[in-house]
């Protein structure tokens, strides 16, 4: 399947990812991790040593699952940086860059005055009802003002799942969010 715009690849099995064919195999996962014991997060991350970061979150959510930097803990949706994978009519999954500002639903950070700041987007899963693996890398400081920085230290994320809900759109995802922080600088592979 094709997670970006529609090409058509000349190798047969290679597939359209961010515009490129690419083998039809997701990229390793980043090196470091952290499991959530309070259920169901896997988060990876690696930064490049060039001013980018791999991410990468395991969530359920066959409707969608997101994965957000947060401003504070106290009001985490509010000024958050979300990333949402979401499942369309035809079954595939669109990741797409979004802001949140307030306890609502979040809007693409293209159509509030950001840019879409994802690049190599991929997304594997063992089908549908199974968890999704969601790939992506970004600049740490993009200087987007619907972007959050990432720091190599402390840092409060978000994340929600869903299995309720239209295809391709962001319905509320009840009870189903948390909140965690994670220090960057403590890589568990």
């Amino acid at each position: 399947m094709c997670y970006g715009p529609a090409v058509t690849c000349p190798v047969s099995g290679d597939v359209c990812v961010g515009g490129s064919c690419k083998p039809n195999a997701p990229p390793p996962l980043p090196a470091c991790k952290y499991t959530n014991p309070f259920g169901p997060l896997i988060f990876y991350w690696q930064f490049t040593g060039t001013g980018s970061i791999h991410l990468a979150y395991q969530l359920p959510g066959v409707a969608f699952s997101a994965f957000g930097i947060a401003s504070s803990l106290a009001d985490s949706m509010i000024n958050s940086d979300i990333v949402i994978a979401a499942t369309l009519n035809d079954g595939t999954i669109q990741v797409k860059d979004y802001w949140s500002a307030q306890k609502a639903a979040p809007f693409l950070d293209t159509d509030i005055g950001g840019q879409n700041s994802l690049t190599d987007i991929w997304i594997a899963s063992g089908g549908y009802g199974d968890p999704k693996v969601v790939y992506w890398t970004r600049q740490v400081n993009t200087g987007d003002s619907k972007d959050l920085p990432i720091v190599n230290g402390t840092m409060n994320f978000i994340y929600a799942w869903s299995d309720d809900g239209f295809p391709g759109t962001i319905g509320y995802h009840q009870s189903n969010r948390k909140v965690i922080t994670v220090d960057l600088r403590v890589c568990n592979p």
